[in-house]
């Protein structure tokens, strides 16, 4: 463990926001030393993407909103510092990487960066260039952002931060709009981060692509309250089942030694059906439907409303107790959209396109951002609308999610169909899923090792299959 002095450290630390009553998290107490990456977990709604911007300031210099504790980073309360302190400090890459573009060309999206902090004119360009060879963007310098898919304007945040070489990265969700291809490799840049003497804190859901570059972790509950915190092993050792029943979603390996261990053992393009959930699988450059609807409404109720205007007031009401109900966002009804965590705006947006019967409902990456409690209730949801005659459409880069719960797969890269069949199909061809920049479902590249090194195992693709 690093015995540097900690470059931001977090003692009871709580948020309240402007016009609301509640704290949180439950006060957060945490160092980040430098050479660390610190993985922030918990369910949906639980404080994560509050604690990412209260170290760079966000919370309280732009939010209006207090904090209660001690914030300090490099040495200063977060409340006290200079704007201009923070923002040398600590880089953050937030879940919507549109929300952080504001150039022209690619390459001058990372000077910006740069010229803000007063980096000296000869070293800007270099070290932009650099950052953009890091995340695969070398080429693209003079395209225009808005030219670039969502998962290519992610990258261009991503280099952006990288460029600052900060003492502190700030990481919500970075590889939201990334296919699995690109996440294993943007993950693979950690080390890197970490060997330059910087501390790292991302907030992650998927966790089979990080979780080896992680060296702690702090696990937060569905109130804010901790969990645990401490090395990444002893965490998931001590503490794995407690967080499954939070809803947090583990690492593959973790899931599969408690299966293991509950076994008594060790652990080392056909048309839609009425009926079907097809997935479409697509790398990050591939064109995608945008499915679900922008946040307008001014509450989580109004919002809902809007997915029923026409039906009579008794209809409408029902409707959207219901559905304010099953996405868990009863108690959020009258605040405004804006203020919902990452995973609650994408419930919602989801919840809003369901108020009625439909024949076709297309959703894209509607578990982004979710806890495993909400993914599955989500999919319960769906499954079951599919079930009663609506064809459902996902687009979607993560694989678990097709082998569990789809029925037909169709993959697309470079604007062109490269296969369709059942996910048994398609997700056990690794050379077919590596020309779309996608991989196999954990279970199926778990099922390669184990047969490479001689072992007998039955095909294996969802969780269902295991004895």
């Amino acid at each position: 463990m690093s015995t540097a002095p900690a470059v931001a450290t977090l003692q009871g630390a709580a948020v309240q926001y402007a016009r609301t009553s509640s704290w949180v998290p439950q006060g957060t107490t945490l160092s980040l030393r430098p050479g660390t990456t610190t993985l922030l977990l918990g369910p949906s709604g639980c404080g994560k993407s509050t604690l990412t911007r209260l170290l760079p300031g966000l919370v309280p210099h732009c939010l209006p909103s207090a904090y209660r504790g001690s914030v300090r980073v490099c040495g200063q309360e977060v409340a006290d510092a200079e704007v201009s302190h923070l923002a040398g400090t600590v880089a953050v890459v937030m879940q919507d990487p549109d929300a952080q573009v504001v150039t022209t060309s690619v390459l001058d999206e990372v000077c910006y960066a740069l010229e803000n902090l007063c980096v000296p004119a000869p070293d800007i360009e270099p070290r932009a260039r650099r950052a953009l060879a890091d995340v695969g963007l070398s080429g693209r310098e003079a395209t225009s952002p808005w030219e670039l898919s969502g998962g290519q304007r992610q990258r261009l945040v991503l280099a952006c931060a990288l460029a600052q070489a900060p003492s502190l990265l700030v990481l919500d969700e970075p590889t939201a709009n990334l296919d699995p291809a690109a996440t294993a490799a943007f993950f693979r840049l950690l080390p890197r981060v970490q060997a330059r003497g910087a501390a790292v804190l991302v907030v992650e859901h998927d966790l089979d692509d990080v979780i080896e570059h992680v060296t702690h972790v702090l696990a937060l509950g569905p109130d804010g309250d901790t969990l645990a915190c401490g090395p990444t092993h002893r965490v998931l050792a001590h503490h794995g089942r407690a967080l499954a029943r939070a809803g947090v979603r583990l690492p593959s390996a973790t899931r599969l030694g408690h299966r293991l261990q509950d076994a008594g053992l060790t652990a080392p393009a056909d048309r839609a059906g009425d009926d079907d959930i097809v997935a479409l699988t697509l790398a990050d450059g591939a064109r995608q439907a945008q499915a679900v609807g922008e946040l307008v409404g001014h509450g989580a109720l109004e919002e809902l409303v809007l997915g029923v205007l026409g039906a009579d007031e008794q209809e409408v009401q029902r409707s959207v107790s219901e559905r304010l109900e099953r996405f868990g966002l009863s108690e959020r009804a009258g605040v405004s959209p804006f203020l919902l965590s990452g995973g609650q705006q994408r419930r919602l947006s989801v919840a809003s396109v369901l108020g009625r019967r439909r024949d076709l409902i297309c959703l894209d990456e509607p578990t982004f951002g979710q806890d495993q409690h909400s993914c599955d209730a989500l999919m319960a949801l769906l499954r079951s609308i599919a079930d009663e005659g609506t064809a459902v459409v996902l687009t979607t880069h993560d694989m678990g999610l097709v082998a569990e719960h789809a029925d037909r797969v169709l993959v697309l890269a470079d604007g062109r169909a490269l296969a369709q069949g059942s996910p048994e199909e398609v997700l056990s061809d690794a050379p077919l899923l590596a020309r779309a920049g996608l991989t196999p479902p954990p279970l199926v590249r778990m099922r390669a090792l184990a047969v490479a090194t001689g072992a007998t195992v039955p095909p294996l693709t969802r969780w269902e299959d295991l004895p």
